[in-house]
């Protein structure tokens, strides 16, 4: 378990330091590996967000519509339609909503608690 997360961190770390992908005949392998670790990272918001989601009680219209935004942005870049921007774009709306729909949630226990 220890050797998998050393090489793992050793093959990631060295993403910021050249390609090095490209002396073993891989020249995009860097890019692409970026690409993958910013969609994953995205998906995962994306469910985070969403177990926080209790419609319609700690939801509001613009929250909602950002929902919708993130979702085009992430259908659109896996259509290739937009660059990978759109991908850091939907990751971090996704952040925002989760933030949003937790602390609305949390706020809804608390005051029924102070009842």
């Amino acid at each position: 378990m220890k050797r998998r997360r050393k090489l793992k961190r050793n093959v990631l770390g060295t993403l910021g330091r050249g390609n090095v992908f490209a002396d073993i005949g891989l020249p995009n392998a860097g890019i692409i590996l970026q690409n993958i670790k910013t969609r994953d990272a995205a998906r995962r918001r994306r469910r985070r967000a969403l177990r926080w989601r209790d419609f319609p009680k700690n939801t509001c219209p613009a929250s909602r519509n950002i929902e919708m935004a993130a979702e085009g942005l992430m259908i659109l870049r896996r259509r290739g339609d937009v660059d990978d921007e759109a991908m850091h774009i939907a990751a971090s709306l996704w952040s925002v909503l989760g933030d949003l729909w937790q602390a609305r949630t949390q706020i809804l226990k608390l005051k029924s608690q102070w009842k």
